[in-house]
């Protein structure tokens, strides 16, 4: 694997690029954070130095969504793929016979289904498999009436393995809308209104790796069941602000810098405004070539992960081993779907896919000579 004097060019799908102004803060208060005595690796998740680290990462979040007042925010140890069992455990009872609905356009909504059926009766609404993930299924008026009665209806908002993306929620009426956006929170703007729930693990756009983000609809708090355990109960996590146990601090206190990096680039809007202009970049060229190929159906084409391949496996091998080589790291796509995935997080910068994009264009002109 080279190794590089600087910093490469990140394409990670997660645990992904971070912004460098983040990186540099906490490499300069990591020792002695704030003249505590201590580094914030080291201090209590009780400390007056880290609650205000808390709240603060609370309010920007707050500001940065536009969020509602009824909403709650709660963090939980691990990945988003726990809230795969909390989802479930937390909101099953609202339905008199423990049915919830899924909508499954990839992997992860498919997990989360599995996992919904070891507690009741979790059922597949809609899916992609038929044209094996590469577009969002279209929602009909008799598909929304099949949810009546549904606890819930989950979906993935962002799926990182075929580069699809809901640009457009189905409105489910009194049926809360559930949504793991662990690959695409804050990567647009978005109306939190219109969900339940929402939760994202950390490690794409809000920080390290550790830590998962649930945002709540207070009216859905207190319907766990019996058999949920203490730490997943969301009532239990929001009536200790997240301190039932000691929260990952490191991880929350990465979370303040990043948002507060959000702010600074003018708020989610304009993250957004630069995420449209990476993609877009990118997907012209795939959309010019004849020789890197996709087939994510355009409508539903995804902001943060665009997935291409190219016409032999040697040929792919050989883009990946040249992009390594010069600094474009991590594009291997996921073992399941193979190929190659440039994730463009929020952090990662314009000029990366501009690097990008100019390797593309020379190895396409010399394979083709």
């Amino acid at each position: 694997m080279p190794r590089f004097a600087e910093r490469a060019y990140n394409f990670s799908p997660g645990p992904a690029v971070l912004p460098l102004p983040v990186l540099e803060k906490v490499q300069k208060e990591l020792l002695n954070y704030r003249e505590c005595g201590a580094s914030i690796l080291e201090i209590s998740h009780r400390s007056k130095d880290f609650l205000p680290i808390l709240d603060e990462t609370q309010q920007l979040f707050r500001q940065l969504t536009q969020l509602p007042d009824n909403y709650r925010l709660l963090f939980f140890s691990g990945g988003a793929q726990m809230q795969f069992s909390a989802v479930p455990l937390n909101l099953l009872s609202r339905s008199a016979s423990n049915r919830a609905s899924y909508a499954v356009t990839g992997k992860w909504g498919e997990l989360a289904l599995e996992e919904g059926k070891s507690y009741g009766s979790a059922e597949e609404w809609v899916h992609g498999r038929e044209n094996r993930y590469n577009r969002i299924p279209t929602v009909h008026a008799e598909d929304l009436k099949q949810l009546k009665g549904s606890a819930y209806l989950h979906l993935t908002s962002n799926n990182t393995l075929y580069g699809t993306q809901w640009n457009h929620f189905p409105q489910t009426g009194e049926v809360p809308l559930v949504i793991d956006a662990t690959s695409d929170i804050l990567s647009r703007e978005v109306d939190f209104s219109q969900f339940g729930l929402v939760y994202a693990s950390l490690q794409k756009n809000l920080g390290p790796a550790g830590l998962t983000l649930v945002v709540v609809r207070e009216d859905l708090l207190g319907y766990h069941l019996p058999q949920t355990p203490k730490l997943l109960r969301y009532q239990a996590i929001d009536s200790q602000n997240s301190l039932n146990n000691t929260i990952n601090v490191f991880a929350v206190y990465v979370m303040r810098y990043v948002l507060e990096w959000y702010q600074e680039q003018g708020g989610v809007a304009a993250i957004e405004q630069q995420n449209r202009q990476k993609a877009k970049l990118l997907y012209d060229y795939l959309d010019e070539s004849d020789f890197f190929l996709t087939n994510v159906n355009l409508p539903d084409r995804s902001l943060v992960n665009v997935i291409f391949d190219l016409p032999t496996t040697e040929l792919l091998q050989q883009f990946l081993r040249e992009c390594d080589e010069v600094g474009l790291l991590a594009l291997k796509g996921h073992r399941e779907v193979g190929g190659v995935r440039a994730s463009l997080y929020n952090a990662l910068p314009l000029a990366a896919v501009e690097r990008l994009v100019e390797k593309m264009w020379d190895f396409e002109r010399k394979a083709l000579t």
